[in-house]
């Protein structure tokens, strides 16, 4: 007597797989967000503004490594974001998995706007 593959749990209530879908995609806005202020920040603004002509500035070095954990900001935030579509294509809760995916990102700009400033003036 053999047994058929195991049961798959039954679906959220709608009204949870609303919200969790609509949660999802506000959490997808600010992962895109984070991209858009990130490139704009280590990148545009640092090449458009040079305070440095001026007054004595950090190496720039930093920015270099700003820019690479721009990139690496991207990882987490790809990554989670997949694993909370497959999740929600399975009918679970998944908007928890983006939550970690904009932490993980939103972490990781604030380190690299942190890289970034110690290229800037020093006023120390």
């Amino acid at each position: 007597m053999s047994e058929g593959p195991p049961a798959a749990p039954p679906p959220p209530p709608r009204g949870l797989r609303i919200a969790d879908v609509a949660t999802f995609g506000v959490l997808l806005l600010a992962q895109a967000a984070g991209v858009f202020a990130l490139v704009i920040s280590t990148v545009a603004l640092p090449m458009s503004i040079d305070d440095c002509a001026y007054q004595t500035c950090g190496d720039e070095k930093w920015i270099g490594y700003a820019q690479w954990l721009v990139l690496g900001s991207m990882a987490p935030a790809g990554l989670f974001s997949g694993l909370g579509l497959i999740q929600l294509a399975r009918s679970r809760v998944g908007s928890w998995l983006a939550l970690i995916g904009v932490i993980g990102q939103w972490s990781l700009i604030f380190g690299a706007w942190a890289l970034a400033a110690r290229a800037g003036p020093l006023t120390g």
